[in-house]
């Protein structure tokens, strides 16, 4: 999660474009430095990790608290989908790739597709999460 931190710094001009974009469509007042502040709590995060084995797909609203901690705590061992089925898809794409290119892991992918069936059609858990204060606790309950 370091790693994709500095990569927040890095590439600050492309992230701030990102930024400005899913605030226009979301019709949010997010910048740079909120964007830090949430990436510093994550890896605050007092939480252990998690080992994903089965497919799975995760169902969010694209809470970038969310997509963090997920990224933060998986360690993955299957397929995983990250499903956002409302916003906020500029940060959570350049998550998503920066999570790949630090970890060389093709097994997480985002999808921002109309529905989530062809997940179920092809066996994969379905896990929901909706507020980010509650992000834990899901996790507890579906991988504790």
């Amino acid at each position: 999660m370091e790693k994709i931190l500095n990569k927040l710094y890095e590439e600050k001009e492309i992230v701030e474009e990102l930024i400005k974009i899913d605030n226009d469509v979301m019709n949010t007042d997010y910048n740079f430095n909120s964007y830090y502040e949430v990436m510093e709590s994550v890896l605050n995060d007092p939480f252990g990790r998690v080992f994903i084995n089965k497919d799975t797909v995760f169902v969010t609203e694209g809470d970038i608290y969310v997509t963090l901690t997920l990224l933060k705590r998986m360690i993955v061992g299957a397929n995983v989908v990250i499903f956002i089925n409302q916003g906020f898809v500029g940060m959570n794409k350049w998550l998503i790739s920066k999570y790949k290119e630090i970890t060389n892991s093709d097994m997480v992918i985002l999808d921002t597709d109309i529905n989530y069936n062809k997940y179920i059609d092809k066996g994969y858990k379905v896990v929901p999460i909706g507020e980010d204060a509650i992000i834990n606790q899901v996790l507890e309950d579906f991988y504790g």
